[in-house]
């Protein structure tokens, strides 16, 4: 059995790998969402969503290798960005893995995705 929390008598309750994943499939929660349209050969996906004036891109990179991905213009001039990253050494790790917020990191309108990462931007 795969369980969010593990839990044993040699350790305290942690949080495994679906635990963070459900923390950053939450964030849509109630949002409306949509594949986006990249123009990249790499392993990357990205989705779009919106709720009321809140508007949020996430981008998964399943690939080894950071991409580079330009923001869309209404993420680009803004001072309300909000950034959250999902890494993990690997796509099937059990423990290194983690979500969090960040700093957008963002030069010049872009966005470096990590290679096995995700990340969540958030404006409004």
């Amino acid at each position: 059995i795969y369980t969010p929390i593990e839990t044993s008598t040699n350790a305290a309750a942690a949080p495994r790998p679906v635990y963070h994943g459900l923390e950053f499939a939450q964030k849509f929660a109630g949002f409306a969402v949509a594949p986006c349209v990249l123009e990249t050969g790499a392993n990357i996906s990205g989705y779009q969503a919106r709720k009321a004036n809140i508007n949020m891109i996430a981008l998964i990179n399943k690939g080894d290798v950071a991409v580079q991905i330009a923001l869309p213009e209404k993420f680009r001039h803004t001072e309300k960005l909000a950034c959250w990253q999902l890494r993990g050494p690997s796509l099937d790790a059990k423990t290194g893995v983690e979500f969090e917020p960040v700093k957008s990191g963002r030069k010049r309108g872009a966005a470096e995705i990590a290679g096995h990462s995700a990340m969540i931007f958030q404006v409004g």
